[in-house]
């Protein structure tokens, strides 16, 4: 697997499982090994199937504030 991927399977473990700080680190991570948004919200909701609504937005906050500069905040 390279760098990307591993990152966001990472991204999407540990917010299935409500780990939030993990959960920003590996969303930053993944988008410094190039991941999209979309690709971010995807795994995201491969999040909400295992974890729930909790998990999706545990994701959803930390992609926000993985592309917080880009967001203009």
């Amino acid at each position: 697997l390279d760098k990307k991927a591993v990152q966001l399977m990472l991204f999407g473990l540990m917010a299935a499982k409500l780990i939030a700080a993990p959960t920003r680190y590996h969303a930053a991570a993944a988008r410094m090994e190039g991941a999209t948004r979309e690709e971010l919200y995807a795994v995201s909701g491969l999040a909400l199937l295992v974890g729930g609504m909790r998990s999706y937005n545990t994701a959803g906050a930390a992609i926000a504030e993985a592309f917080q500069e880009e967001n203009g905040s």
